[in-house]
């Protein structure tokens, strides 16, 4: 019971970073630092919360293999002046999901 909490608590905590990214992204095209490492910690807080309640927790290995895929693509997309150094940090952290 407990741990599903954990698990509801993770997935609300993406949603609210995500419009918090959008908000700030679209007022002053910034994306504070705070924000992809918050996401971050809750796809932690996500795997551990599946672990503990029974389920199959999630291919983690991949998710890292594949946020950090993204992480290498988008920077290049960033020397090339094509994204900003946020949605970088951004795609890498959600790529997670």
């Amino acid at each position: 019971m407990f741990e599903t909490y954990f698990y509801q608590a993770a997935t609300i905590g993406l949603l609210a970073l995500l419009t918090m990214a959008a908000i700030s992204d679209f007022r002053r095209f910034i994306i504070p630092n705070w924000i992809p490492l918050s996401i971050t910690v809750f796809y932690a807080l996500f795997v551990t919360a599946l672990g503990l309640t029974g389920q199959e927790t999630p291919p983690w290995i991949a998710a890292i293999i594949l946020a950090f895929v993204v992480t290498a693509t988008s920077t290049v997309l960033f020397s090339l002046g094509q994204v900003g150094g946020g949605d970088v940090k951004l795609l890498g952290s959600v790529s997670l999901w």
